[in-house]
């Protein structure tokens, strides 16, 4: 995990005043960029590879984002295009980060 956002989300599970679906205990975080650290070969991923995950139950009925490692489907990771500013773990006037598709 290289960087991930603060939302209501977070917030109101941090509270635990989150929606039924929050399963406790939980770590927190519902989106993040990083880096690959293993993968099955089947998912086209490559340890390396820099990419983004959000929602689909992270930080919410699986460990989230605010975790050194994150284990999440790979249909919902999105590969993006070597940025300098992700392997740093932050990104300075980015919108929003370089993406593939």
């Amino acid at each position: 995990m290289k960087a991930f956002g603060v939302n209501e989300s977070e917030v109101s599970t941090r509270k635990g005043e989150s929606d039924p679906e929050v399963t406790y205990p939980r770590v927190p975080g519902i989106e993040a960029v990083g880096v690959v650290d293993e993968a099955d070969a089947a998912s086209g991923l490559r340890s390396g590879q820099q990419v983004a995950t959000m929602m689909g139950g992270m930080g919410r009925t699986f460990d989230g984002s605010y975790a050194q490692y994150v284990t999440v489907p790979a249909a919902q990771v999105v590969p993006l295009r070597d940025h300098p500013a992700v392997g740093r773990g932050r990104c300075r006037r980015c919108s929003r980060p370089p993406m593939d598709r």
